[in-house]
């Protein structure tokens, strides 16, 4: 993003599609309220698959082109250094987060208006980790994990070497145009880290979220609708290899699991957490 001498940022802070969003006043040259005459646009709510029709409202003018973007908001000044880089996993499909912006608390996506005007070209394809030798959970004697519910008879299950925090209901910013399971980013410690809603959690308005490091050290926020409770390995009952449950991708898991009546999935955070590069 562009910064002034003082380096500061400016933002027009604008709402779509009950979603907030910024852009960069770099690219900018005016808003028009009221426009006197049917004028062609590019329609965010379209551009971002919010809606089908575009919005009547105002229009951000850019350099030669026009946005319909909903409802434009304030003008607001920011030191450049409070602006994070989006995560690489937002852009997998289609490069339009330029940056995301801490607000008031908040984490706001700054979308790109070049990528806006002018879609990008057909992603690379997306390399998976490789999960190697399914883990075996009773082979780890005296270790524990995180189980977490994803859904009806369903837990997920993560190391507690790799889980950093657990936090209440958390408000997550949309990022339409990601990849799934990617449900948004929210901020944490001055990071924006990529929400996962995985299984049935992926429909929880109000979900928690655990903050966990994948083993390359990327950030992730897993979802869920319930509490958080730990089990010590191995577990009572010997676990048993299962087909992964509905509305799961494979490569997003290393293994299920049967247990005591539940099915257990060990997300795959690499793969999960892996953009085109």
């Amino acid at each position: 993003m562009n910064q002034d001498r003082q380096n500061r940022v400016r933002i027009l802070l604008l709402e779509c599609a009950g979603h907030s969003f910024c852009l960069d006043m770099a690219g900018v040259t005016g808003i028009l309220r009221t426009p006197a005459q049917a004028l062609e646009a590019v329609p965010l709510a379209v551009r971002l698959g919010l809606a089908a029709a575009a919005q009547r409202g105002p229009l951000i003018a850019m350099d030669g082109w026009f946005l319909a973007a909903g409802r434009p908001g304030r003008m607001v000044t920011l030191p450049a250094e409070s602006v994070l880089a989006p995560p690489p996993i937002l852009n997998a499909n289609d490069a339009i987060y330029q940056a995301i912006v801490p607000f008031e608390g908040r984490a706001i996506p700054c979308l790109d208006v070049a990528r806006l005007r002018n879609p990008s070209p057909p992603p690379l394809p997306v390399r998976r980790a490789q999960s190697g030798r399914r883990p075996e959970p009773a082979a780890a004697a005296g270790r524990r994990i995180a189980l977490f519910p994803i859904g009806p008879g369903t837990l997920g299950g993560v190391s507690f070497r790799q889980l950093l925090e657990v936090l209440g209901p958390t408000p997550v910013a949309a990022t339409p145009r990601a990849p799934e399971p990617v449900a948004g980013v929210v901020l944490w410690r001055g990071h924006a880290v990529p929400v996962f809603r995985l299984g049935d959690a992926r429909n929880e308005p109000d979900a928690r979220l655990l903050i966990v490091r994948d083993p390359s050290g990327g950030l992730a926020a897993l979802a869920t609708p319930g509490d958080v409770s730990t089990q010590r390995l191995p577990f009572p009952v010997e676990p048993v290899p299962c087909p992964p449950p509905s509305g799961f991708h494979p490569a997003h898991l290393h293994a299920a699991f049967r247990v005591a009546g539940d099915t257990l999935v060990l997300p795959n955070l690499s793969a999960l957490n892996r953009a085109a590069e």
